[in-house]
């Protein structure tokens, strides 16, 4: 059996809602069985998650309450890509938002589709080291409080479940070997 890389084909789409965040876009698709259907799919924009490891080994978390599931949740900075922007500028801008941090370094440690299944945001996790925090710029509608934890303690929050935001546990646990190796200093 040979495989079509690409096995929908798109006969219509439009825009049918949308806000300053994000949009709905609908497509009037063919299925792989020849089948007329719908297809709804949620547009935004990239975004950015910062591992914020300090110049003491203490990563910078934050407590977030989030409206959308009215509950208090524990975090790392993140935050959308701004057109024109690139993912590094990002990830740099919202460190000094959320948390104050300035880093020493800054390394792109991989990408990840946040809900494939609806949505076509990529997400983009940033290990930042040396971090140097000093006062954030929250907007209004953030609800948080800043939190230094140390490695071993965020690390396991997010294997325990403590830590319900995915993209950030997915972001502790892809960083946990960077994190726990000395660092070392050339070959």
């Amino acid at each position: 059996m040979i495989e079509h890389p690409y096995p929908f084909t798109t006969v219509s789409s439009q825009i049918v809602w949308s806000c300053p965040w994000y949009r709905v876009r609908q497509d009037e698709i063919i299925t792989p069985n020849g089948e007329a259907g719908t297809y709804n799919v949620v547009e935004k924009a990239d975004a950015v998650w910062i591992v914020p490891a300090t110049i003491n080994g203490r990563i910078a978390m934050i407590h977030q309450y989030r409206y959308t599931v009215n509950d208090w949740c524990w975090e790392i900075p993140a935050g959308s890509v701004k057109p024109g922007q690139t993912a590094e500028e990002a990830a740099i801008e919202e460190l000094r938002e959320e948390v104050g941090g300035v880093a020493g370094s800054l390394v792109h440690i991989g990408r990840f589709y946040l809900a494939n299944g609806i949505c076509n945001e990529v997400g983009h996790i940033y290990l930042a080291t040396g971090v140097v925090l000093g006062e954030p710029h929250h907007e209004s509608a953030e609800v948080m409080s800043i939190h230094l934890r140390s490695i071993e303690e965020a690390l396991q929050m997010a294997r325990t479940g403590m830590i319900s935001d995915g993209p950030t546990a997915l972001a502790l646990l892809l960083c946990a070997d960077m994190l726990t190796q000395p660092i070392q200093d050339g070959p």
